[in-house]
């Protein structure tokens, strides 16, 4: 199952994520930081900020998929698999 991790920059004591690039580096999961914690919130369907979220397009099945949700979920799927490839191209550096 591909995944994709999504942490915010602004989040304060950095402690609360810092060790979660480790983790997906180790379970070969790409990450990305954005530099917002409210608009991760936000993108994320919730009025809460939010530190990470997790993306697992295959996580749960839908029951009764109707035409519309099939290619919502077609859609989704390009869009996920197009921002995980641009995810994966991105240059790790550690300082």
């Amino acid at each position: 199952m591909r995944r994709l991790l999504v942490l915010a920059a602004d989040i304060s004591p950095i402690d609360i994520i810092s060790h979660l690039p480790v983790m997906a580096e180790e379970a070969q999961i790409p990450y990305a930081f954005v530099p917002s914690k409210e608009e991760l919130g936000q993108a994320s369907a919730t009025k809460r900020p939010t530190s990470c979220v997790l993306i697992c397009p295959d996580g749960k099945k839908r029951k009764n998929a109707t035409t519309t949700d099939a290619d919502d979920a077609e859609d989704y799927k390009e869009m996920y698999q197009e921002c995980y490839n641009e995810v994966s191209k991105l240059q790790r550096v550690v300082f």
